[in-house]
């Protein structure tokens, strides 16, 4: 089976791997369709955090992706820091180097990281979809398709 394994970073305390990001499917052909520019993908490292509910990205990565708006009206998001108010979007991931582990949509919200080596927040939203686990042992985070 495919597996991707993944190593506490140093220092950091975290696991952080790189994904994929892009407009979803249904949206591209829509894009397509029209004749209308599809913006790439974009790789980021992204912070596994089981603490959150739901995916985050900067306004700027959102921007340049070109990413739709799930809704006109701000959400009260809870974060470590407590409840902010951010917009939510919609966007496809896909965990680099094991590409079978994908969701075609996937709600972000913006978040805007301060002084962060992280360019996006992976959140259960997304893990709760993918096959993944904790190696107490090797300290590392498996996934597997």
């Amino acid at each position: 089976m495919p597996h991707l394994e993944v190593p506490l970073t140093e220092g950091a305390l975290a696991f952080v791997v790189e994904i994929e990001v892009s407009q979803a499917p249904a949206i591209i052909t829509y894009l397509k369709r029209r004749g209308e520019a599809v913006p790439e993908p974009l790789r980021m490292r992204a912070l596994v955090d089981t603490g959150a509910g739901i995916c985050a990205a900067t306004a700027e990565m959102i921007g340049k992706l070109k990413l739709p708006s799930k809704s006109a009206k701000r959400q009260e998001i809870m974060t470590a820091g407590g409840a902010i108010q951010s917009k939510e979007y919609y966007g496809a991931l896909r965990l680099a180097g094991l590409h079978e582990l994908a969701v075609d949509y996937a709600t972000i919200c913006q978040f805007d990281f301060v002084d962060s080596p992280f360019d996006f927040i992976l959140g259960m939203n997304v893990l709760s979809r993918w096959n993944w686990r904790y190696t107490h042992a090797g300290m590392r985070l498996v996934f597997e398709s």
